[in-house]
């Protein structure tokens, strides 16, 4: 299973380095010392603080880790037991991640550069038309529902990152 809400993270029973796009997440990932002593450690200014549920800190890491073209690896017998309260069910909960999501996305690709930027901004616009292929996917085999929550999470994501763009307005205005 790969559920990115719910961080369960399943890619078989054997070992494997993650492929371009892919990476740990952050519930359940370790590094050798000379890796963090080589590359720095995860990037503060991204990530959960309080009640506000950001995050990248990881891709971030993981995204110096790819680009110098360090293997990164999936280990199946490394297991998390994680239990995941009610609360994170609730569509509040869900909204305020995804808006989360998008926010700490447009951080992290600022943080990363330009290049970073025009390529999550891509990403995103590719994002919401994988939402509606899978919205009218879900709306064609009669489970509409599933479909449409993709659509309000990825609305939740893009203004998560519009938040961030338009902060960034705000800095160079001033």
């Amino acid at each position: 299973m790969d559920d990115g809400l719910f961080n369960a993270l399943d890619l078989g029973e054997e070992m494997k380095p993650f492929t371009y796009h892919k990476f740990p997440i952050g519930a359940n990932m370790a590094f050798r010392k000379y890796i963090i002593d080589k590359y720095g450690d995860f990037n503060t200014a991204l990530g959960r603080k309080g009640d506000l549920l950001e995050g990248s800190e990881e891709k971030n890491l993981f995204n110096r880790l790819k680009s110098n073209k360090e293997k990164i690896y999936y280990l199946p017998e490394a297991i998390v037991f994680h239990i995941v309260s009610a609360s994170r069910l609730s569509q509040r909960f869900i909204r305020m991640q995804a808006i989360g999501i998008g926010f700490s996305e447009w951080k992290r690709s600022y943080f990363e550069g330009n290049n970073a930027v025009v390529i999550k901004t891509s990403g995103e616009i590719f994002k919401w038309l994988a939402s509606f292929i899978l919205f009218f996917w879900y709306l064609i085999t009669l489970e509409g529902i599933k479909g449409w929550m993709i659509v309000k999470f990825r609305f939740y994501v893009t203004l998560g990152y519009l938040k961030g763009v338009q902060s960034q307005f705000r800095k160079h205005k001033s």
